[in-house]
């Protein structure tokens, strides 16, 4: 870091996934499309690396998260260079029914020296398998005691993956 008449700057390349993006919903043990452009934000060029993509359970990418199958291979950048890929990556077929967090990390090996190592994810949720919601429901405006009703309801799978029988 160095400074000019007060101000700091930094020497070096910064790498950051400037956008990432995906479907909203998938299925166990099928294949989605991700789309990130990893960038380098610094103020000089950097090596060549690799953005990886993470299941976690929580907003906090760390030792315990699923790592995907897919990678994007990301060029030397120049300073304010960005590169954009779209990489197929396969959902385990073995993920647990529902809401996930979807990451992109770039350098996902941790090999390349940055100014700062700690901006490199990206992060949106997934639904994962199956989403059962009532979409309507009709019930008469009058009943009495006793006496029995009769109950109208639309149940949809809004999630990506066919559900058993409910």
């Amino acid at each position: 870091i160095s400074s000019s008449a007060g101000a700091l700057s930094e020497i070096g390349g910064d790498l950051v996934v400037q956008s990432f993006s995906g479907p909203a919903s998938a299925g166990p043990a099928t294949t989605i499309t991700v789309t990130d452009t990893t960038a380098n934000t610094g103020a000089a060029a950097i090596g060549a690396s690799i953005t990886r993509f993470y299941l976690s359970t929580n907003a906090a990418l760390d030792a315990s998260d699923i790592q995907l199958d897919g990678t994007h291979a990301v060029p030397a950048l120049a300073a304010g260079a960005s590169h954009t890929a779209s990489t197929v990556v396969t959902i385990p077929a073995s993920i647990a029914t529902g809401s996930w967090f979807l990451f992109a990390k770039a350098d996902g090996d941790n090999t390349v020296p940055e100014t700062q190592e700690s901006n490199n994810t990206s992060t949106r949720t997934i639904q994962i398998g199956s989403d059962l919601v009532i979409s309507s429901i009709t019930v008469p405006a009058k009943g009495g005691a006793g006496l029995p009703i009769t109950i109208g309801d639309t149940t949809t799978n809004q999630g990506a993956a066919a559900t058993p029988p409910t």
